[in-house]
């Protein structure tokens, strides 16, 4: 299968062309999510034919407008991605838009609030193996073994890897991690987590992601990602809870299933 989790990303982009098209936003402005909900409707529209990449359409409605001083400042999306006139997946959200000016303002309140030094990590921590979250390469790993042990309740920990030179992350300048690399987080933590007791990593696929991004993730101290398998029925799905924490607070949670597909189908 291609991976479904690019119907977030359709519908992201998706987010910021069409506000700045019919909504007046400038092409300067911040866009913030605070909520991502994912679900793959149909799997076998993502399926991989190998002969023609798969051509989809995202229909977005926009709803529950907010205005300040009659300027948009924030919009609910609903999206669905047909494939070949298939429904695939769909993906909501809640939306913020901020001025450039303003958002300085807020990152910079915020950031006042909390305990930095001005320094960054000078190390990014070692990757784990790709093998272990379904990958090839060191380069597209975003997790590493955290120092903090599996809990007697199953809860694992994983390190979040930054690697600002990231050509797909981080393609354009940033003040904080991108919700694109929180998300890749999660979901090879929930991956390593959930087939730490022998699935094959390589045959997870991800059909639904709950994400609430609560505060922004900061490049200046070391971000940490816990997981734990709430449920796993006979049937191959798995569902996780996680979360992220940074300065020994929890900035963000999320609710990730996999699908397990047959050795033979997963390429």
């Amino acid at each position: 299968y291609h991976d479904p989790l690019i119907t977030i990303e359709v519908c992201r982009q998706a987010c910021l062309v069409i506000p700045q098209r019919y909504y007046d936003v400038g092409p300067d402005w911040q866009f913030i999510s605070k909520q991502i909900d994912f679900t793959v409707v149909n799997l076998n529209a993502f399926t991989d034919t190998e002969i023609a990449p798969p051509e989809g359409i995202l229909r977005a409605r926009f709803s529950n407008k907010r205005e300040r001083h009659g300027v948009l400042c924030g919009i609910t999306v609903d999206s669905e991605l047909t494939i070949d006139g298939v429904s695939a997946g769909t993906v909501c959200g809640d939306l913020m838009f901020f001025p450039k000016g303003t958002y300085q303002r807020l990152r910079s309140h915020q950031r006042k609030s909390k305990p930095l030094d001005g320094t960054q990590p000078q190390n990014v921590p070692h990757p784990v193996d790709p093998a272990r979250v379904g990958r090839v390469f060191d380069s597209n790993v975003t997790i590493g073994d955290s120092e903090i042990a599996a809990s007697a309740v199953g809860e694992h920990r994983y390190v979040a890897i930054v690697d600002r030179k990231h050509p797909c992350f981080f393609d354009h300048p940033l003040d904080h991690i991108p919700g694109a690399l929180v998300i890749e987080v999660y979901r090879q933590a929930a991956i390593a987590t959930a087939t730490a007791g022998g699935a094959a990593p390589a045959a997870a696929v991800a059909t639904r992601c709950e994400v609430q991004l609560s505060d922004f993730a900061e490049f200046d101290a070391p971000a940490e990602c816990s997981a734990t398998v709430i449920d796993q029925p006979d049937d191959g799905r798995v569902q996780i809870a996680l979360a992220l924490h940074q300065f020994d607070t929890q900035i963000g949670s999320a609710h990730v299933e996999l699908d397990f597909v047959p050795a033979a189908e997963s390429r």
